[in-house]
């Protein structure tokens, strides 16, 4: 091999690498194909648009955006401290293709202690980035702080097109004034709710229209009246409330396209017409045999000043095949009433703990509480265990004592007497005054008879002795 021949060959030995230096290796190509057909198909094409920290007190909402087949409603949404459900106020309000989750945080600080949280959406089927249907469950954590929120507003978004109302509660120990008004071009700037989750790059600058203000006592309720014919515009628009340094935005979807006739609220504030339905107590825990039946009794209640009609009641599946409401539903519940809600309860034969959530809701308030069963053979009840597990603390009210009557309604508890609900105290039964009244009765008869002998025998003189 002469000298050109060997120079030739080393030239093209080089190039031939630095050409497939160039190339991707043909294994890792293949290897890359199958784990993007195993894994893309199932990539989720739902969007969860959340604020990370939120304040006890605070009204959490949430947007999810996706394509879903069916729609997401409060059946389908729970929410967790750690790995156990908790029983939530919540909504679910639909606006365009998104969905507005609200649920509020207001309540004691056992009820709602700082900590990790998290939103659960199940049983709901969407389409994925692969244009494949899935039924995956999916959520977003969050984190409620030391904080304390100044309000909590209900509900936590509003697709209207007709009159709406909002009912604000001040959660905090001492009296506060909410201002609050329509953001003005708030659907256009990019303010609003995403602008208050992310930020807007920019200083908050939007004027408020309409601007109005209320002031509420510690534990005061107030409902403010939003006439559709208000707003000239359609779309997505902004409430803000504000109190001090607690701001909340609310998305406010407006349709005046298909607006009804007003119903006659006027605009302003009504500190009465508040609806909100709570049950006594918000966790229930029942142990007993296997293979026997029990039932235990709990309140619902009207913590508001407007009849409430229309409840019906959902429980999670786990609990559907032993557990049994009664009623089925509630027609109507009077303000400052309560609804007896009797738990009837049948376990099988084996040992197991079931836990679930059962929620009762109209439509635009629902109330929840915990019902944890734990079924055990050979199980034995220590003691007289009253059937009601209702307290009447739970129910603002006081025990009376064996001497004592109440002086308004009362209900039957799980504390040994009568439970006297407000207004109504426990009071000494008064003495008749029927026993009075005969006495003095007596008396007049037994004087006027007195007399009558007196006068009669007066006139007769004793014959003197002889």
């Amino acid at each position: 091999m002469n000298t050109v021949e060997k120079t030739l060959r080393i030239k093209f030995k080089a190039n031939n690498k630095s050409l497939m230096s160039g190339f991707i290796p043909l294994k890792f190509l293949v290897m890359l194909t199958f784990f993007s057909a195993l894994f893309f198909p199932f990539v989720s094409a739902v969007q969860i648009s959340m604020n990370q920290n939120f304040s006890q007190g605070e009204t959490l909402v949430t947007v999810v955006s996706g394509s879903f087949i069916n729609q997401i409603t409060t059946d389908y949404v729970a929410f967790y401290r750690g790995h156990t459900q908790i029983p939530i106020n919540d909504g679910v309000v639909r606006i365009g293709d998104d969905y507005y989750v609200y649920a509020s945080l207001a309540g004691s600080s056992s009820q709602f202690p700082p900590g990790e949280y998290s939103m659960n959406i199940s049983g709901v089927s969407y389409y994925t980035a692969a244009n494949q249907i899935s039924s995956a469950s999916f959520g977003q954590n969050f984190f409620i702080t030391n904080n304390t929120f100044a309000f909590s507003t209900n509900p936590g978004a509003v697709n209207a097109n007709t009159d709406f109302s909002v009912h604000l509660r001040n959660v905090l120990g001492s009296k506060i004034t909410i201002n609050y008004g329509l953001k003005e071009n708030s659907a256009s700037s990019g303010s609003g709710f995403f602008a208050s989750l992310f930020g807007s790059g920019s200083t908050n600058t939007s004027a408020i229209i309409n601007a109005s203000s209320v002031t509420l006592n510690p534990a005061e309720t107030a409902t403010i009246n939003f006439p559709i014919s208000q707003f000239s515009q359609n779309g997505l628009v902004y409430i803000e409330f504000s109190s001090g340094n607690s701001t909340f935005d609310l998305p406010v979807y407006l349709n005046t396209n298909q607006a009804q006739q007003p119903s006659g609220n006027s605009s302003g504030t009504e500190i009465s017409g508040f609806q909100e339905i709570a049950f006594q107590p918000n966790s229930v825990n029942v142990s007993f045999a296997t293979n026997s039946n029990i039932s235990r009794i709990l309140y619902l209640t009207n913590t508001g000043n407007d009849t409430i009609t229309n409840i019906s009641f959902n429980m999670s599946p786990s609990l559907e095949p032993y557990v049994i409401l009664n009623p089925s539903n509630v027609t109507s519940l009077n303000p400052n009433t309560n609804q007896q809600i009797e738990l009837n309860i049948a376990s099988d034969g084996n040992e197991s703990t079931i836990n679930g959530i059962v929620t009762a809701y109209n439509g635009n308030f629902s109330s929840s509480f915990n019902l944890n069963l734990n079924f055990i053979s050979n199980f034995n009840e220590s003691g007289n265990i009253s059937s009601i597990v209702t307290t009447c603390s739970q129910l603002n009210g006081t025990v009376c004592n064996s001497n004592q009557t109440c002086s308004g309604k009362f209900e039957d508890t799980n504390d040994p007497g009568v439970c006297c609900l407000s207004p109504g105290i426990c009071q000494e039964p008064q003495q008749s005054s029927s026993g009075w009244i005969g006495w003095i009765l007596l008396a007049v008869a037994l004087f006027v008879i007195y007399i009558f002998y007196k006068k009669r025998y007066k006139k007769v003189q004793p014959k003197k002795p002889f």
